[in-house]
C-alpha cells in the first residue's frame, strides 16, 4: 500500500516542528540529520537499494529522487547528462535533502523501480563501458514520459563498423552508422524505437559538416571540430589504422551533435541520417 504524504514526512517533519529544536536554533540541522539517517536506513534496510539500479555493480551512493532510485557515482553523472527535467540527482551522504525529496524516493526505491523502468537490454548494460551505459540510461529514462505527456525525442547513433566497396571511381570505405530514433521527421512513425543502418563515405561526412556549419551560423550553437584530413597516399587512406581512427572520430562527432537538442532535429542532421528507402517502407 502506498504511504500517504503525511506518513512519509512524519518522522523528520516532527523534528522540524519541535518547539525545543526551533527554540535553540538547531531545527534545520536536526531535520537534516534526521533526513540523512532515514536515507541511510533506506539503503541499509533493502539489499536492492545497496547496489546501483542501472549498472548493477557499484555501491549506490547517489540517488535520483524524482525517479526514486539509488545509483552509483558514474551512473549519477550519466543521469545529469539527461537533464534535470528527467532526472534529479543527489548524493546520499554529501548533499542536504529536503523532506519532499526524501518523501519522493521513499515512495519508490530500487526494488519497486524495476517494474516501472524495465531494462532496455542486458547486452548493452553488460558491456559496462561509458558509451554503452549512456545509451542504456537514455533508453531507460529519456524515452519515457516523465510526469506525463509525450515521450522525449531521442536520436542515438554509433559507428560500429566499416565496409569496403568498389564504385565507378574505384574502391572506397563506407562508415556504417547505426541509428535509433523516435523522431518522425527521419521517416518513421513507430510506437517503439526503430533501428536502421545508414552508410556514408568520408566525402559525405565532409559535405554534411559544411552544411551543418552553415546552418548554425549566427546561433549560439557550436560544433565539435571535424576530424582533420591528413595528407595521405591512396594506399595509406585505406589502411586499417587510418580507417579505424576515422571511424572513432566520426562516432564521437555524431554523438556530440545528436546529443545537442538544438541540432538533433535540424534538417542537415535528419537528412544525413535518413534511413534507406527499404527501411522507410517496413
Amino acid at each position: 500500500t502506498a504511504l500517504t504524504e503525511s506518513a512519509l514526512l512524519r518522522p523528520c517533519s516532527a523534528v522540524h516542528n519541535s518547539a525545543d529544536a526551533m527554540a535553540d536554533g538547531d531545527g534545520a540541522s536536526a531535520e537534516a540529520a534526521c533526513i540523512s539517517d532515514e536515507l541511510a536506513d533506506l539503503v541499509r534496510s533493502d539489499d536492492a537499494n545497496k547496489v546501483c539500479f542501472d549498472c548493477g555493480d557499484e555501491p549506490a551512493t547517489w540517488a535520483s529522487y524524482n525517479l526514486g532510485i539509488f545509483i552509483c557515482t558514474r551512473c549519477a553523472g550519466l543521469h545529469r547528462s539527461l537533464g534535470v527535467h528527467i532526472s534529479k540527482v543527489r548524493s546520499v551522504t554529501l548533499d542536504v535533502w529536503t523532506p519532499d525529496q526524501l518523501a519522493s524516493i521513499k515512495q519508490m526505491g530500487n526494488r519497486l523501480a524495476a517494474t516501472h523502468y524495465p531494462a532496455p537490454g542486458a547486452v548493452e548494460r553488460a558491456s559496462r563501458d561509458d558509451r554503452a551505459m549512456l545509451v542504456f540510461v537514455q533508453k531507460r529514462y529519456a524515452r519515457r514520459a516523465v510526469g506525463g505527456g509525450a515521450a522525449a525525442d531521442f536520436l542515438d547513433v554509433s559507428v560500429p563498423e566499416t565496409v569496403r566497396e568498389a564504385g565507378s571511381d574505384g574502391a572506397f570505405t563506407l562508415y556504417c552508422i547505426h541509428v535509433s530514433t523516435n523522431i518522425r521527421d527521419v521517416g518513421f512513425s513507430p510506437p517503439d524505437a526503430p533501428s536502421f543502418c545508414v552508410r556514408r563515405r568520408y566525402r559525405e561526412f565532409e559535405v554534411f559538416y559544411k552544411t551543418l556549419r552553415k546552418f548554425v551560423e549566427g546561433t549560439p550553437n557550436r560544433l565539435p571540430a571535424f576530424p582533420p584530413k591528413t595528407a595521405l597516399t591512396r594506399t595509406d587512406r585505406f589502411s586499417a589504422g587510418v580507417v579505424e581512427a576515422r571511424r572513432l572520430a566520426f562516432e564521437k562527432l555524431l554523438s556530440q551533435i545528436t546529443q545537442n537538442p538544438n541540432l538533433r532535429r535540424s534538417p542537415p542532421v535528419l537528412s544525413f541520417l535518413a534511413p534507406p528507402a527499404e527501411a522507410r517502407e517496413r
